[in-house]
C-alpha cells in the first residue's frame, strides 16, 4: 500500500495522497462514461446536458450532506469532514432526482442511465481507500490477508496483523456489478439491479470489515452501513413493484 508519493518542485518537497486522485478519477469516469453511453442510447445533447449538470450538482451535495451525517455515527469521535460512501450515495442520488424534475426530466429514464457507472465511480474510491488504508477488514491468517502501510489507520488498530483487504473485495464487486449492468442487464432494470445488488454485496462486506464502524441510534446488532444496505433492498424491491410495468416480460 502506498498512501501518497512525494515529488520534489524547487526546494519544496510535495506530498500527495492517492485517496483524491482516485476518487476525482471515479467521478471524471462517472461523468464521461455518461455522456458517452447516453449519446449511444439516444438521449439528446440538451437531455445529457442538464443529466451531467444535476451530476455535478449531486456529487456537491452529496458530499456536503455526508461529511455533516457521518460524525452523528460516531457520536463525535470523528474529526469534522470525515464522510461515510453510503449516506453520500444515498443523498447524491437524491438531490440528482430532485433536479432531474426540475428540468421536466423522465428521472427513471436517466437513474438507469448513470447506475453502472456510480458503481464505477465508487469501485475507483475503494481502490483509494486501499492505498490509503481506511475501510479495512478483519484480522485474518488466510493468504488474503494484507499488510497495510505502517502510517496507515489500518496497521496502527492491528499492529500491523494481515488483514481482509475489503476495500478491494468491494471494487472488485462494484467493478463487476457496474460492468454486468451496461452488458446483461434490461436498461429499464439497471438501478433497481444495482440498489439490490449493491444493498446484499456491502450486508455482507460488513461482516469482515475491521474498522470503526459507529452506530445509528444506539443499535451495534448491524452497522450502520448494514442498516443502510437494508434500506437500499428494501427501497429496490419496492421500485420493483412501482414499475414492473416497464420491465421486460420473460419468456
Amino acid at each position: 500500500m502506498l498512501p501518497n508519493f512525494t515529488f520534489e518542485l524547487g526546494d519544496q518537497t510535495i506530498r500527495v495522497s492517492f485517496y483524491p486522485i482516485l476518487i476525482t478519477f471515479g467521478l471524471c469516469h462517472l461523468i464521461i462514461a455518461t455522456d458517452s453511453l447516453g449519446r449511444k442510447e439516444g438521449f439528446t445533447k440538451e437531455s445529457i446536458r442538464k443529466c451531467i449538470y444535476a451530476l455535478c450538482l449531486a456529487i456537491l451535495g452529496g458530499g456536503l450532506i455526508t461529511s455533516v451525517v457521518t460524525p452523528l455515527f460516531y457520536s463525535g469521535r470523528r474529526d469534522w469532514g470525515s464522510i461515510s460512501a453510503m449516506p453520500g450515495i444515498i443523498s447524491g442520488l437524491a438531490v440528482f432526482a430532485l433536479i432531474l424534475r426540475q428540468y421536466k426530466l423522465e428521472v427513471w429514464k436517466h437513474l438507469n442511465l448513470i447506475a453502472p457507472f456510480v458503481c464505477f465511480a465508487h469501485g475507483w474510491g475503494r481502490l483509494g481507500c486501499f492505498l490509503g488504508g481506511c475501510c479495512h477488514g478483519q484480522p485474518t491468517s488466510s493468504f488474503l490477508g494484507v499488510h497495510f502501510h505502517p502510517n496507515s489507520s489500518a496497521y496502527k488498530q492491528f499492529d500491523g496483523t494481515p488483514l481482509h483487504a475489503t476495500q478491494m473485495y468491494e471494487a472488485g464487486f462494484l467493478f463487476a456489478l457496474g460492468w454486468l449492468l451496461i452488458k446483461k442487464c434490461p436498461t429499464p432494470m439497471r438501478f433497481v439491479c444495482y440498489v439490490i445488488a449493491y444493498g446484499i454485496g456491502r450486508f455482507l462486506m460488513e461482516f469482515i470489515r475491521g474498522d470503526d464502524r459507529g452506530a445509528i441510534l444506539g443499535i451495534t446488532v448491524l452497522s450502520p452501513s448494514q442498516i443502510l444496505s437494508l434500506c437500499y433492498v428494501g427501497f429496490g424491491v419496492g421500485l420493483m413493484y412501482r414499475y414492473k410495468s416497464r420491465f421486460p416480460e420473460s419468456h
